[in-house]
This record gives structure tokens, C-alpha cells and sequence, in this order.
């Protein structure tokens, strides 16, 4: 039955086969891993792209609610200042009129409302700029 030689080739060729069965089946592995690697980008890529979209849209929403905002302010601001000036064109503030810093100092302490003691106006009568606060 075929001499040495024979089984030599034989064997050889089973392991150059049990080889390559190997070889083809490590490939076949690392493609797959590499599939579901790829799979898994893609996915993740996906899911960043679709919150940078809600993101965006939500940024858009806000940017447009604060314009609408500062519109409606500045509309605002406008009607204010169109009444002030109308105000101030029919009761023109007399030239001996000068607020000095107690005055401020006093409006200030009454806006942010803290007691204030009432500082006296500049123009000698007498009064005070405003009236005093009293605490609770």
C-alpha cells in the first residue's frame, strides 16, 4: 500500500488541511468580531447623532422662547419710555430739580426694601425724597 513516501504526503496533507481549516476558522472568527465591533459603532453613532438632534431642537426652542421674551420686553420698554417722555413734556422737571447721592442712596435702600430714612431734596423746602420705611 504505497510505501513511506506515501504516508509522509498523506500526513502532510492532512495537517496542511487541519491548517487551514484553522486558519479559515480564526478568520471567520475575527470577521465576526469585527462585524458586531462595527455593529456596535454604528449603533453608538447613531444614538450620539439622534441626542445631538434632541439637543439641537431643544436649544432651538429655548433660543426662541427667550427671543419671544426680550421682543415682548423690549415692546415693553418702548410703551414705558413712549409714556415717560409724554410725562416729562407735559410736567417738565423745574432746572433747580438736583438729586444728589442721599437722594439715590434713599431710593436705592426703598427699592431693595430696606428702611430708609428719608433724605432731604436739595432744593431747601424741606421735604424728603422719600418717605420713610418702616420694618415689621
Amino acid at each position: 500500500m504505497g510505501g513511506p513516501y506515501v504516508w509522509l504526503i498523506a500526513t502532510i496533507a492532512f495537517m496542511a488541511a487541519l491548517a487551514g481549516a484553522g486558519y479559515k476558522g480564526y478568520n471567520f472568527g475575527a470577521a465576526s468580531v469585527r462585524a458586531d465591533w462595527d455593529r456596535a459603532i454604528i449603533e453608538a453613532r447613531d444614538a450620539a447623532d439622534s441626542q445631538r438632534k434632541a439637543d439641537q431642537d431643544k436649544a432651538r426652542k429655548l433660543a426662541s422662547r427667550y427671543e419671544a421674551k426680550i421682543a415682548t420686553q423690549a415692546l415693553a420698554s418702548r410703551e414705558i419710555k413712549g409714556q415717560l417722555d409724554v410725562a416729562l413734556k407735559a410736567r417738565p422737571l423745574p432746572a433747580s430739580c438736583v438729586m444728589d447721592d442721599g437722594v439715590f442712596n434713599a431710593l436705592n435702600a426703598a427699592l431693595g426694601g430696606e428702611g430708609a430714612t428719608g433724605a432731604k431734596l436739595p432744593d431747601g423746602s424741606g421735604k424728603t425724597a422719600v418717605a420713610p420705611v418702616k420694618q415689621p
